[in-house]
């Protein structure tokens, strides 16, 4: 896309038809699989002085399911790319110029008082985003928002899977995706349904697998889950580490002040106290956490289906 700004016409538009300017505030987009410590991640980014940090409601899960799952052809794809570069752009905006939203941030202790009545410019904010499920539009995101970065947390598949299934028992469940109205109400890790036999199979399953699939159990599933989504998110590491940065929920959570270091370099900002602070409240107690809760032979299965993946990233 081409974003080549005329400044001088642009100045003649109100501010809410002018979304093209969001390149210019390097949108971040925060993702990975689900209980992999995306949450967190956004909460202390969200204190830094120049992020304004948003959570998935802007561009709901089955959106970039349907992004990613080449349903739409490119003139609808591009169409609705551009409605969520509105509504991620008048969220931003609507944060820096609004008191009322700017008092409630101050609130929130994502910022200090004086930014409450005495705003920083807008220029030098960055517009942030958590959606987990992003990793299914990662391609077409990095594609669309030119200059837009991307940040990538891995945890262990094996504890991601079991914080899942204790999380959201029934995400996965047969009961679940043998009803067509409850499948679709899973908006995040089904996303859109896809029939076989009696079945409604998330749709990023490759043909063929379907059968094996539906034998696993359900911690199983969840670890296909973690295998997908982790390897689509890293997918699009070719753009470059000044705009994609991999970090590691277990480094986090052992050594956050580093990484804190890392995402301040990565984002090109400086930490504060805020940040420092939120960041200091990390807990390791979760790490590796399957060992405690699983047996033998689901550790075995789990290994088996995603042994390539672990051990790319070391965790066998």
């Amino acid at each position: 896309m081409n974003s080549t700004i005329d400044k001088k016409t642009m100045m003649d538009f109100p501010l809410e038809n002018t979304s093209i300017q969001l390149d210019q505030h390097n949108p971040l987009f925060i993702y990975g699989c689900p209980r992999s410590g995306t949450t967190f991640l956004v909460n202390c980014i969200a204190k830094l002085d120049n992020v304004e940090a948003f959570t998935g409601v802007l561009a709901p899960a089955r959106l970039m399911h349907l992004l990613g799952s080449n349903r739409l052809d490119p003139e609808n794809q591009n169409v609705l790319l551009w409605c969520m570069r509105d509504i991620f752009w008048k969220a931003f905006w609507n944060r820096r110029y609004f008191p009322s939203e700017r008092l409630n941030q101050v609130l929130k202790g994502n910022k200090y008082w004086k930014e409450a009545f005495n705003p920083s410019p807008f220029s030098e904010f960055i517009f942030a985003y958590k959606q987990p499920f992003a990793v299914f539009a990662a391609k077409e995101l990095a594609t669309h928002f030119l200059g837009s970065k991307f940040i990538h947390i891995i945890r262990d598949g094996r504890d991601s899977a079991d914080s899942i299934e204790r999380k959201y028992p029934h995400t996965l469940s047969d009961k679940v995706m043998q009803n067509p109205l409850f499948a679709q109400q899973i908006v995040s890790e089904i996303g859109i349904p896809h029939q076989w036999q009696q079945w409604y199979l998330p749709w990023w399953l490759p043909d063929g697998t379907q059968q094996e699939f539906v034998k696993l159990s359900q911690y199983e599933r969840y670890i296909w889950l973690w295998r997908e989504m982790v390897e689509r998110g890293k997918s699009i590491s070719d753009i470059g580490d000044t705009r994609y940065l991999e970090i590691r929920y277990e480094e986090l959570v052992q050594d956050p002040l580093t990484t804190g270091q890392i995402i301040c370099k990565f984002l090109n900002t400086k930490p504060n106290k805020r940040f420092e602070k939120n960041l200091l409240k990390a807990s390791i107690n979760s790490v590796g956490i399957h060992r405690k809760t699983r047996s033998e032979d689901d550790i075995k299965q789990a290994n088996y289906l995603a042994e390539p993946l672990l051990q790319s990233l070391n965790y066998l």
